[in-house]
Formats: C-alpha cells, sequence, structure tokens
C-alpha cells in the first residue's frame, strides 16, 4: 500500500513524478493508469501505474510488448512498457535489447501480417520515465486523493516487533536531527558576534549512516516480515543499534543545550523538549530522584514571549497530580522516587524551563496518591463522559457532552457507541502475505474475561481507570486516561500475547450514524 501523505514527501524531496505497480487492478481500480495524486496538504506528483509486471526473460518479451500496446486506447497515444528479468531491480539484458530492435523492425515494416498488424502504427522507442512524463498532456488527467490500500495486508501486521523498531528508529532519528540543529543553533547564539558558522556537533557527521542502515532494513520484504529468518535476526540488530546510537545522540544534544543554560535560581531546572512543528500544550508525566518524603512544589515560567521564558526568570506555582512511580522500590533512608503529571506548554522546536523546589506546595493534588473519585466504572470531564461494563470492563459508551442532541433520557450530548467496545480473537492462518491458500481466516466468536477493574488515578489533574483481560493464555491491561481538560478519551494497551495463528482486532460499534472517521498517520 501507500501513504496517503507520500506526494508531500515526494515533492519536499524534490520529485515531481512517481512510478508504481502495487495496488495493481485486481486490487484497485482507476480512472486512468496516469493520473495527478495529491495528498491531503495539496502537494500533487503526476503518477503512472506499471499495469503489469515485468519479469520478462527473452522468449517472453514479444507477448509482454504486445499485452502493453493493447492498453493504448486512442489514436497518437503512448504507454511505458517496462521490462527487464525481475521486479527487485533486474535489469535489462542484451537478449532483451536484442529482442525490442527485432521487434521495432517488425513495426517499422508495418506488415498487415506483423505482430502490430492490429494495433495499426506502432512505434517502440527507447526512452525514460522522465522524458515520457515530461512529454505528457497532464492538462486532462485525472486527480486522485489519499492512501491506496490494501495491497498484502498481511504485511500490515506480520512481525510486529521488527515493525515496533523501524518506528522507533525513525523517531528517534528525527529527534535526534531535531536536537541536533536546535544545539546548534543555541551554540550559535550564544556566541554571537564571533565569526563561523553554526557549531554542529561532532555527532552530526553520524546522522546519514544511520538514515541509510534504516532505509535499507525498509526494503519491503524485510519491512513486510517476508525474509528467511537469518536475514530478519540481522535486520533487527542493525535497527536496534539504529534505535540506540539514535538515543545517545539525542543525549548529548540535549546535555549541550542544558549546559549553555543557567540553573541559577531556586530550587531545580526541569528542562521539557519540543521536537514537533507544533507547540506542545497538553499533559506531561515526569519522574524524578527527589529527597526522599520532603515536599514539592513545581514552578512554570513566565516571561515577556514563549522563547524568552527561560530567561526572564519569573516563575509562578502550578498544580500537579502525584501519580505512582515506574520504579516501585522507595527507600525512605537512601532516597526516593516522585511522580506526578502537569500541563505544560512547550514551544515548536524548543524547550521550556521548569522547576522543582524543595517547599511545601499549595497547588499539590494526591501527595498520597489518594483516590478522590472511587467509581471505577465512570471517567468524566466538562466535555467527555465515558462508561465502563461493570461486568465485563468493556467501554459500553463515550458520550460527547458539548454535541448538541438529545438521546431517548432527554439528556444532552452525543454517544459515539451503539454498543459495547471489544477486542475480537480471529483465528489467522494466512500467508505472510495475507492469502488464503485454503485455510482459515475467521472471528472465533470468543471473548476475553474481566479480571478486575479500578480506578488507580484520581484526583484534580487526571483519573484513570485500569481494565484487566484476558482469554486462556494471553492477557490485556488498558489503562483508560481522562485530563481534566481534555476532549478526548486515551487508552494505552499492555498484551501479553500467547496464541500462535492468531491475530486481534478492537471493535467500535459506532452505528449507521457515523459516516466519516479521522487516524493519524505517520509523517501525516
Amino acid at each position: 500500500g501507500h501513504n496517503g501523505m507520500l506526494p508531500q514527501i515526494l515533492k519536499k524531496q524534490g520529485m515531481d513524478n512517481y512510478v508504481f505497480m502495487r495496488p495493481g487492478r485486481h486490487e484497485k481500480g482507476l480512472e486512468s493508469e496516469t493520473f495527478q495524486w495529491t495528498s491531503g496538504d495539496g502537494s500533487q506528483v503526476t503518477a503512472f501505474r506499471i499495469p503489469f509486471e515485468y519479469c520478462t526473460w527473452p522468449k517472453e518479451l514479444k507477448e509482454h510488448v504486445l499485452r502493453c500496446a493493447g492498453e493504448i486506447k486512442e489514436p497518437g497515444g503512448c504507454i511505458m512498457c517496462f521490462y527487464g528479468v525481475g521486479n527487485h531491480g533486474g535489469g535489462p539484458t542484451i537478449e532483451n535489447i536484442k529482442s525490442i530492435r527485432s521487434l521495432q523492425a517488425e513495426a517499422k515494416a508495418g506488415s498487415s501480417e506483423g505482430p502490430f498488424a492490429a494495433y495499426g502504427d506502432v512505434r517502440l522507442k527507447f526512452s525514460t520515465y522522465s522524458a515520457f512524463l515530461a512529454d505528457l498532456d497532464k492538462s486532462g488527467l485525472p486527480v486522485i486523493k489519499g492512501p491506496f490500500e490494501k495491497v498484502n495486508e498481511g504485511c500490515y501486521s506480520i512481525d510486529s516487533p521488527f515493525k515496533i523498531l523501524n518506528r522507533l528508529a525513525e523517531r528517534r532519528l528525527v529527534e535526534a536531527d531535531c536536537l541536533i540543529s536546535m544545539a546548534a543553533c543555541a551554540a550559535t547564539a550564544a556566541c554571537e558576534g564571533r565569526s563561523g558558522g553554526p557549531e554542529w556537533m561532532k555527532q552530526t557527521a553520524e546522522m546519514e549512516s544511520l538514515w541509510k542502515i534504516l532505509l535499507f532494513n525498509e526494503f519491503h520484504d524485510t519491512m513486510g516480515g517476508t525474509t528467511i529468518k537469518a536475514a530478519r535476526e540481522e535486520a533487527v540488530m542493525q535497527m536496534a543499534g539504529v534505535c540506540a546510537q539514535a538515543g545517545k545522540i539525542k543525549a548529548l544534544a540535549i546535555q549541550k543545550i542544558v549546559n549553555g543554560i543557567s540553573t541559577l535560581g531556586e530550587g531545580f531546572p526541569l528542562v521539557l523538549f519540543n521536537t514537533d512543528s507544533q507547540p506542545f500544550d497538553d499533559y506531561v508525566e515526569t519522574e524524578l530522584e527527589w529527597f526522599c518524603q520532603a515536599p514539592l512544589t513545581l514552578l512554570a515560567p513566565e516571561g515577556p514571549d514563549e522563547e524568552a521564558a527561560w530567561h526572564a526568570c519569573v516563575y509562578r506555582e502550578i498544580p500537579y497530580q502525584r501519580i505512582h512511580t515506574d520504579a516501585k522500590v522507595r527507600h525512605t533512608t537512601l532516597g526516593g522516587r516522585r511522580r506526578f503529571v502537569f500541563h505544560a506548554h512547550i514551544p515548536a522546536f524548543g524547550f521550556a524551563v521548569y522547576r522543582t523546589v524543595k517547599k511545601e506546595p499549595s497547588l499539590c493534588f494526591n501527595n498520597k496518591m489518594e483516590i478522590d473519585n472511587p467509581a471505577s466504572h465512570v471517567l468524566e470531564n466538562p466535555f467527555i463522559r465515558a462508561e465502563f461494563d461493570r461486568k465485563t470492563g468493556a467501554l459500553v459508551s463515550l458520550v460527547d457532552k458539548e454535541a448538541f442532541s438529545e438521546d431517548a433520557c432527554g439528556q444532552s450530548g452525543y454517544d459515539a457507541l451503539k454498543g459495547a467496545c471489544s477486542i475480537r480473537v480471529y483465528r489467522d492462518e494466512r500467508d505472510a502475505w495475507g492469502g488464503l491458500q485454503g485455510r482459515r481466516y475467521e472471528d472465533r466468536g470468543v471473548s476475553f474475561r474481566l479480571i478486575s477493574m479500578e480506578k488507580v488515578e484520581s484526583g484534580a489533574i487526571r483519573e484513570v481507570i485500569r481494565v484487566r483481560t484476558a482469554f486462556e493464555g494471553t492477557t490485556l491491561e488498558q489503562l483508560y486516561s481522562l485530563g481534566a481538560q481534555e476532549k478526548e478519551l486515551c487508552v494505552e494497551n499492555r498484551l501479553v500475547f500467547n496464541h500462535p495463528w492468531t491475530l486481534l482486532k478492537a471493535a467500535f460499534p459506532t452505528g449507521e450514524e457515523c459516516i466519516h472517521t479521522a487516524a493519524e498517520t505517520a509523517y501525516g
């Protein structure tokens, strides 16, 4: 398949044209094999879909060329005919070229009994993608928007550990690139007035080779999980190495930036980074080494503008909610751990300096991790109300309280769910590409049983319900969280999956009224 944002990615890399083969005609019908492909932001490239595979050995080449010639529907039309001994990079052979020259001679002769007699005046020309697309009249081409799915859909989910590594490597490399640039900008600003350009970290030179390792392992059979075992294990090691090295470079870049920040002032600095192109304005969790049972006050920066806030050294106390630590050992003599959640603002491609102070706070909630509202089946704030079935743990209602609709009980708000959500267990014996080959792919019609459902956080900042369910040897822990000012329900899934030949699907019964869904996509 093809990501719907690919036209934007291609345009930003300086490419105006795109040639592809999948999805084929049997997988997705298109108005034309040549068209203008548009992404959500309006970026557009000229695309051409190869009509047939081109594994053309010399004896098969004539039949292949005639088949392509048959695709020309209008007088004076033209089409690209791809040839070569393989579609994984195998190029044309001398025999291929000789065969084409022989066909050129037959077409030029124009015999009424020749191979091209049924196609009229046919000419064969050795050419390139660029030449074909440059000569093309693009004014009448159809415009197609969106992704091209689904193709070989078994590859979408097979070998999830490798896919997780791939996404982690992509994210860490992007973050490392951003942090290296931020460090160079910070160093340049600190040395304002001196000669020379940006002061780049020496690790900058490593980034190109790390990206190349990542891209090499994004080869479609590697990413698709269809390589042999030895190749797959090597790919996992290479991707893990990219993740580790990118993480190291991130840490060094962060340290370089922080080294240039004055830490003078009350308490201890807590520096938050944002490598995204949009400002961050959401909840943040952090865990610190702290002074045993000593109190903690959290301060946020206030300055003449967002970017100058850390220079201004003007701070105000902000609310936070104490939550359970990841580290479960809390030795009150040797040291302590402190974990809390708060609302933070961080500028795009920037950082913000908060401060933690060892003094009694006035805006600390749930300091002893007490539960304000123990009701384990409801999460609610001014915008959202979520309800869970007490017997199964399933999410059964998700109400947008701001929506202008009335339900049967006369209460305002729109319930997005028309039944209980569920985890469906599929017997999945398809091959790596998703082909059935006479095997089973079916919903087993079974349900996860509820182990426990409890409110694990409940305070002025956030509430969290933890639902634990199981089916035979597979267990699922779901953490549903709702911030005091959030307009969406978040869920974190922690799965211990012990079923071979099995696929899990999350089902959300939204009913016929739901005619539009929105989902996040990579690089979207």
